[in-house]
C-alpha cells in the first residue's frame, strides 16, 4: 500500500520488544458514542476477555470503570491481581477513562491502548438521540473531551493504537489486521472479529437511544 493512503491507523509506542510480550491488559478508549463498543465486541470476538458477556450490548466493564474513577486505588490493584493471575491478556472499555491514565499505567500490567476517534458532527449527532443535546451542545463537548484524549496521546509513553472509525468501516479486514497485530490475537480470529463489524446496529441503537 502506497506510504501516501491515509490508513486512519497509526501505532505509537510500540518497539518490538513490548510486541512479544505475552501479558498485557487492553484499554479501549475514545469519546462516547465514537465506536469504544465497536471495538471491544472486536476484542471479545478475538478471544480476549473485556470484563462483560457477548450478550452486553455497551459491552462496557462498569465495575473496574468505577473503581478508576473514584480513585479507589487499593480496591483497584486487588482486582486488576485477581484478573491477571486468571488471564494473562484481559482488557476493558471506558470513554474517556484516558483521564485517569496515570492510575492506569501505574496499576495495569503492561497496558496497551486502544483510542478510536470519530466524525465530531457524527458524535454530536449521536449525543442529540442519546442524551438529547443540541447539535452546537453536542459540539462544544466534543470540543472540550477532544482536549483530554489530546493530552492523554501527548503525555503517555505507553503503547497506543490510534483508530478511526470511519476508516474501520470503510476497510474493516485491513483495520482489523492491525488490531490483531497489537492486541496478539492470532489470524484465525480475523473473520469473526470481521463479522462484529455493524454500522448503524439495531440492538446498540435501541440500547442508547433516548426515550422520548
Amino acid at each position: 500500500m502506497s506510504e501516501n493512503v491515509n490508513t486512519g491507523l497509526r501505532v505509537l509506542n510500540f518497539p518490538a520488544e513490548e510486541a512479544q510480550k505475552k501479558e498485557f491488559t487492553i484499554v479501549v478508549s475514545g469519546l462516547g458514542r465514537s465506536g469504544t463498543t465497536m471495538i471491544s465486541k472486536l476484542l471479545t470476538a478475538g478471544g480476549i476477555h473485556m470484563g462483560v458477556s457477548k450478550a452486553d450490548v455497551i459491552h462496557e466493564d462498569v465495575g473496574i470503570s468505577n473503581l478508576v474513577e473514584t480513585d479507589q486505588a487499593e480496591r483497584l490493584k486487588a482486582e486488576v491481581q485477581r484478573r491477571n493471575e486468571r488471564w494473562s491478556v484481559w482488557g476493558f472499555k471506558r470513554p474517556l477513562i484516558v483521564r485517569k491514565h496515570q492510575l492506569l499505567s501505574a496499576t495495569l500490567r503492561n497496558p496497551r491502548y486502544i483510542i478510536i476517534f470519530r466524525d465530531p458532527l457524527a458524535v454530536a449527532m449521536r449525543n442529540t438521540l442519546s442524551l438529547g443535546f443540541t447539535i452546537a451542545q453536542g459540539l462544544e463537548i466534543y470540543s472540550q473531551q477532544m482536549v483530554d484524549v489530546t493530552r492523554f496521546v501527548l503525555e503517555s509513553d505507553r503503547p497506543k493504537l490510534l483508530l478511526s472509525y470511519e476508516k474501520v468501516i470503510d476497510n474493516p479486514k485491513a483495520s482489523i489486521a492491525t488490531i490483531r497485530e497489537f492486541a496478539s490475537i492470532p489470524a484465525e480470529k480475523q473473520d469473526a472479529m470481521v463479522s462484529v463489524v455493524r454500522p448503524n446496529d439495531s440492538e446498540y441503537l435501541s440500547a442508547v437511544v433516548r426515550k422520548k
